[in-house]
């Protein structure tokens, strides 16, 4: 008879019998028709089971760089509101949202109010209610 393998038990500091190891591939001999059958199902259904954990795993991957774009986005909207709040910091910050979504007609408008901006006119967005003059 072969000795049993041991392995180190943390716990207790000494080496205990380790059961043996079933061996992974089972032969489909020995067993009678209706459990072949069902170790086959068995081992379709996990080849499937891991194809779709695959999946699954690269759609989570996908999911998380897009959200990661998002968040991006969203802190340099941040940013750019921030800079339009400021009274000397509205023209940069249109400019270089207009130059960061490549969009010309933003940065057409935003070189167009580049004048007004300084001018303290009422009723310009950002600057407070509109008051209708009489």
């Amino acid at each position: 008879s072969r000795p049993l393998a041991t392995q180190r038990c943390p716990w207790l500091g000494r080496h205990l019998p380790q059961a043996p190891k079933a061996p992974l591939h089972v032969p489909m001999v020995s067993a009678p028709a209706g459990l072949q059958q069902e170790l086959a199902s068995l081992r379709a259904a996990r080849v499937e089971f891991a194809r779709e954990k695959e999946k699954l795993t690269d759609e989570i991957s996908d999911w998380k760089a897009k959200i990661l774009q998002k968040k991006d986005i969203v802190s340099k909207l941040e940013q750019t509101v921030a800079e339009l709040q400021k009274p000397d910091g509205r023209r940069i910050g249109l400019l270089r949202s207009a130059a960061e979504y490549s969009r010309p007609e933003a940065s057409e408008r935003a070189a167009a109010a580049a004048p007004r901006a300084g001018a303290g006119r009422q009723g310009e967005q950002g600057e407070g209610p509109a008051v209708p003059r009489a």
